[in-house]
């Protein structure tokens, strides 16, 4: 009877060991569970508050808003601010896809853990939601910009355009100008002009008191151009001079000097009515 007694509180006894070895390993996993849910919210509460700070600095300033609406013009903006667009634009694409990458690894715990929390989940949507919202606008951002550097490229090539047709203008002006007040002068002696087909000798007695006079014809490549414009002094190397071309008289003046001479333009309008100047010196 005892022997039975004894052998029945030891199997009791070894039921009851067994039952607190059982219950206690099922605290410790559970302990250990519950120590692993924590650190995971813990880990993911950390993200999601690292990744809402980024996605805060992914802010677009009034001035670029009023960008994306059409409000400025890129044109009007100087050269360095049309650089710092472009670098805030690379920036924030920069922080988009950084955000992007820790929201996946955030996704990727919170489905790695065997207890999913609802609200965490929540969090991540709502995380997604305002990322997608940044990314629009950088996107709508960027293709402004883009638009904008088209049109300045525009405009440039306009403005290039119409310099070289001022230009050309210009030239035209020019080129009609110098055509206009131009006049082409020919000085020597009387022998020389004689010789260079430029003048003839009639008139006069026995060879006596002949009168130069202009040819009908001479060479113009014999004469020298002159901007009148410009310069209206011509010089000649003697202290006696006349004047054989018919410009109008009054429009121009002989000073002598002490060894040479040289006709003055006073006139130039009336002066250049007749091109070449031809002047007889000696």
């Amino acid at each position: 009877m005892r022997r039975s007694l004894a052998i029945l509180v030891a199997s009791a006894l070894g039921i009851l060991m067994a039952s607190t070895a059982y219950l206690y390993a099922r605290y410790r996993d559970a302990s250990a569970a519950e120590q692993s849910i924590r650190a995971n919210y813990a880990e993911a509460v950390s993200a999601i508050t690292e990744i809402q700070t980024d996605l805060n600095a992914i802010d677009l300033g009034t001035e670029d808003m009023r960008l994306i609406a059409g409000g400025t013009e890129m044109g009007s903006l100087p050269l360095t601010r049309r650089d710092q667009i472009t670098g805030r634009i690379a920036d924030l694409r920069k922080c988009v896809a950084q955000s992007r990458e820790k929201i996946g690894r955030l996704e990727h715990v919170l489905s790695a853990s065997r207890e999913r929390v609802g609200e965490l989940e929540q969090l991540v949507d709502g995380l997604k939601a305002t990322l997608a919202r940044k990314e629009m606008l950088v996107d709508l951002l960027s293709a402004r910009a883009d638009s904008l550097q088209v049109e300045v490229a525009e405009l440039e090539a306009e403005a290039l355009a119409h310099r070289v047709t001022i230009a050309e203008q210009r030239r035209t002006i020019e080129q009609k100008r110098r055509e206009l007040s131009t006049i082409y002068y020919l000085v020597g002696s009387k022998s020389e002009l004689r010789d260079k087909g430029v003048i003839v000798e009639r008139g006069g007695l026995l060879g006596i008191g002949k009168t130069a006079r202009l040819t009908a014809s001479y060479d113009p490549s014999l004469f020298t151009p002159l901007d009148v414009d410009r310069e209206r002094i011509v010089q000649a190397p003697s202290t006696k001079v006349e004047v054989l071309s018919a410009h109008p008289a009054g429009s121009y003046e002989i000073r002598v000097n002490a060894d040479n001479a040289e006709v003055r333009i006073v006139d130039p309008e009336r002066f250049r009515t007749v091109k070449h100047l031809v002047i007889m010196a000696g």
